[in-house]
């Protein structure tokens, strides 16, 4: 496994704790300071849960 791999690996078990509350805040940003549509938010956050699950898959977290 290289280098790159084991450090991500790392990162992202200390991250997947914060994952849900951090996707949480994020939509509460774009409700209030950015006033987007409920459809946008929820685009948005999706997007973000996708990208959550890469993460949680490359760094070997089932």
């Amino acid at each position: 496994m290289c280098y790159f791999v084991r450090e991500i690996r790392s990162y992202f078990t200390v991250m997947s704790l914060s994952w849900k509350q951090a996707i949480k805040d994020f939509e509460i940003y774009l409700r209030l300071e950015k006033s987007l549509s409920e459809n946008s938010i929820s685009a948005y956050t999706d997007d973000v849960g996708k990208l959550e699950s890469y993460f949680t898959e490359i760094s070997g977290n089932k």
